[in-house]
């Protein structure tokens, strides 16, 4: 659960300097959040972020056979 919060605090500070910054794809010439390349970049931090809870903590995929570990990939 620890490591489910520190990825949220560190992906939400990453979110926040992209939101500053005044140089990004958000910003317009005017200064203007352009909203599709905002909820394209709320969106893929959904995703990314649903996707580690969903997966971590999940079976590797190693088989042990014999004393001997293999590799599914």
């Amino acid at each position: 659960m620890c490591l489910k919060f520190v990825y949220l605090v560190v992906y939400g500070m990453l979110f926040w300097l992209l939101y500053e910054l005044p140089s990004t794809m958000l910003w317009d010439n005017h200064g203007q959040l352009q909203e599709e390349y905002f909820s394209l970049l709320v969106f893929s931090c959904f995703v990314s972020y649903t996707a580690l809870v969903l997966v971590q903590g999940s079976n590797p995929g190693y088989i042990e056979i014999g004393g001997r570990f293999y590799s599914l990939l």
